[in-house]
Order: C-alpha cells, then sequence, then structure tokens
C-alpha cells in the first residue's frame, strides 16, 4: 500500500509570500497539492485562513468568498477559518486570531485520531514511542501511517528561524513557479 499523506496550509503566509516573492498570487492549488503529495495518496488538505469583516472591507469580503468557494470546490480540500480581529482599525491592520493554535491541534488530534480505537495500554505505549522519537503514528511500516506535510512559508519580509528557512521558503516557492503552477495574473 502506497503511503498516505496529509497537507496543512497557512494561506495567509503562502498568500503573502508569493506576493512579496513575485508579485502575484494566483496559485493553482489542486496541482500544488498534487505535487506535494507525488506518488503517495493524497487523504486531505487542509487550507486555514480568517475571513475578512464584510462590514468593514466588503470588497475584499466578495473577493476573498468567491476564493474560499472556488477551494472548498476542490477535492479532499477542507477550508478551515480563523478570524480577524481589527483593532483601531483602519490605523492598523487587522491581524489573524487561532489560526496557528487551530493548525496544531488539527495536527496533533489527525495523528493521534487512530488510537481511540485501541485500548488503553495499546494507546499508552504507541505515545511513548512518540515521545521517545521511536516508530510513532507517522513513522509506521505497516502501511496504516498517514504522513503530514506541513506547508507554512514565511514572507520574505520576516524570518523564523533565521536565513536558511527564508532560502529553504524561496527555493520552494521558486520551484512552484518554475512547475507552472503560479500563474501571471495581476
Amino acid at each position: 500500500m502506497a503511503d498516505r499523506v496529509m497537507i496543512y496550509i497557512d494561506g495567509s503566509n503562502v498568500y503573502h509570500s508569493l506576493k512579496s516573492v513575485f508579485g502575484y498570487t494566483n496559485l493553482d492549488f489542486e496541482a500544488f497539492c498534487k505535487k506535494l503529495a507525488r506518488r503517495r495518496q493524497l487523504v486531505r488538505v487542509y487550507y486555514y485562513n480568517a475571513p475578512v469583516d464584510h462590514t468593514k472591507e466588503p470588497e475584499r469580503y466578495k473577493e476573498q468568498q468567491t476564493f474560499f468557494n472556488r477551494m472548498r470546490r476542490i477535492p479532499y480540500l477542507e477550508v478551515r477559518l480563523g478570524r480577524l480581529v481589527y483593532r483601531n482599525w483602519p490605523a492598523e491592520r487587522a491581524y489573524e486570531k487561532g489560526i496557528d493554535v487551530k493548525m496544531a491541534t488539527d495536527m496533533l488530534t489527525h495523528a493521534f485520531q487512530p488510537l481511540r480505537r485501541r485500548g488503553a495500554r495499546q494507546r499508552r505505549q504507541r505515545l511513548r514511542r512518540c515521545a521517545s522519537g521511536g516508530q510513532g503514528h507517522g513513522a509506521s511500516r505497516g502501511g496504516r501511517a498517514v504522513r503530514r506535510l506541513l506547508v507554512i512559508p514565511t514572507p520574505a519580509g520576516r524570518r523564523r528561524q533565521g536565513g536558511k528557512d527564508r532560502q529553504e521558503v524561496l527555493g520552494g516557492l521558486l520551484e512552484i513557479k518554475a512547475n507552472g503552477l503560479l500563474k501571471a495574473t495581476r
């Protein structure tokens, strides 16, 4: 049985990375996810973002809802929404709240979900192996494991873990463009 994969995408970071590197953001997410999955079975794609407030930014809200509806039509893709906080808006930009926590919670929940079907003793043994770096859920050789890919590009203007992280992100974005997954529409 082929490896199975789930993909987690922080939509806001992907958007800002594409915009800062290429100046446009029209990524073919369906082709992008197939490229990430390669020959593995794609189980699910989770796309995380925060909807714009329709009372504060009606035009942007309308465009974003059109985008979310297009995303919902992609097979295996689920749009997961957090919220935008508008503090002192429009003097200050709105910021996302809850996206990172929602993504991390989903990853942990999905990583250990199959454990619920087993007895408490097996569950404890499995958790100990995961914690100790042994064979955990994602490292199982039984063909049942789901390997997860985490896609969180850092916008070019920010750095999370030094210059190396930024270089990897830019390299990945350039590969996306080279493979024709990004269409130049401004």
